[in-house]
């Protein structure tokens, strides 16, 4: 009889974490409900998952929100490490709103409009990754 692989292999689940944090980025107590990542009034996250909910990542960078946009009816934004560089997408709560508003008006007052996109890679010179066309 062949057995299904696909049950051998470990899975990436959610793990649901109930946890209240004290943000690292602007002091905000944070009540968690088992699907908070972020500060709900700066936005700001820790790297601190490798896959959502498992704590496994050794790197514990702050990730800033780098972008926002619309998913599904829905506020959706990217956090991109300020330590290592690795970027994740995570939904708004709906009563977020107002600090994902604060964050479109900041991103579009700022004289450096690319300190809120995310990092395209430049043109090299071989033609390689990185190369925009």
């Amino acid at each position: 009889m062949l057995r299904d692989m696909r049950n051998e292999s470990p899975r990436r689940r959610f793990q649901r974490t109930v946890e209240d944090f004290t943000c690292a980025h602007c002091g905000a107590d944070n009540v968690g409900d088992g699907y908070t990542n972020h500060c709900a009034v700066c936005l700001y996250s820790r790297h601190v998952d490798v896959s959502p909910g498992d704590r496994a990542s050794p790197c514990g960078g702050m990730m800033r929100p780098v972008s926002v946009h619309r998913s599904k009816g829905r506020w959706k934004l990217t956090h991109e490490c300020e330590q290592c560089g690795f970027t994740r997408a995570n939904l708004a709560r709906p009563d977020e709103t107002d600090a994902v508003i604060r964050f479109m008006r900041d991103a579009t007052a700022s004289p450096s409009p690319r300190e809120f996109a995310p990092r395209i890679p430049q043109r090299t010179s071989e033609g390689g990754p990185g190369t925009r066309r």
